[in-house]
């Protein structure tokens, strides 16, 4: 009887080992961040102030803050600081469920296009359990819409 047991106490530790350690989707990771305005910008672009969130520091660099400039662009908007207006998102979150294929994609690799480097410098420092990677990053927000329009995610201004 004990024996009988044992084998279903193993046998449960290892599907529940087998979960922890395989049940995350390595390409569907949720960005964590905060974004405010990093100052005033030429016409066209956003200035934002990027703190991105990791649990470990390797996984910390710019694309990381480009990605997450981008992102919060899109769906977060940033309050108005340092001479800004508060910006809206451009789209709500139930849109980038909806269109998940297309976002998907997008921010494998072409969200570069749209966000750079203000300044090359950037500051890492752990949080708690985490660590934080904050940088200055230049957005092309009229690039973005443009490109979100042909894409047929959201509507064409004056329509």
């Amino acid at each position: 009887m004990e024996k009988k047991i044992f084998k279903i106490v193993l046998l449960f530790a290892l599907l529940c080992g087998f979960k922890v350690a395989y049940g995350k989707d390595k390409n569907n990771e949720s960005l964590s961040y905060e974004i405010k305005c990093g100052g005033t910008a030429q016409q066209g672009y956003y200035i934002v102030e990027i703190t991105a969130y990791a649990p470990k520091k390797k996984q910390l660099n710019m694309d990381l803050a480009r990605k997450c400039a981008v992102h919060g662009v899109i769906f977060s908007g940033f309050s108005g600081e340092q001479g800004c207006k508060a910006q809206k998102p451009m789209l709500n979150a139930t849109k980038e469920q909806q269109h998940a294929d297309f976002f998907n994609a997008f921010f494998k690799n072409d969200y570069m296009r749209y966000a750079s480097a203000v300044d090359p410098s950037i500051s890492i420092m752990k949080v708690g359990k985490r660590y934080a990677i904050t940088a200055t990053v230049q957005v092309a927000k009229d690039n973005l819409r443009e490109m979100l329009e042909k894409a047929g995610i959201i509507r064409k201004l004056g329509f």
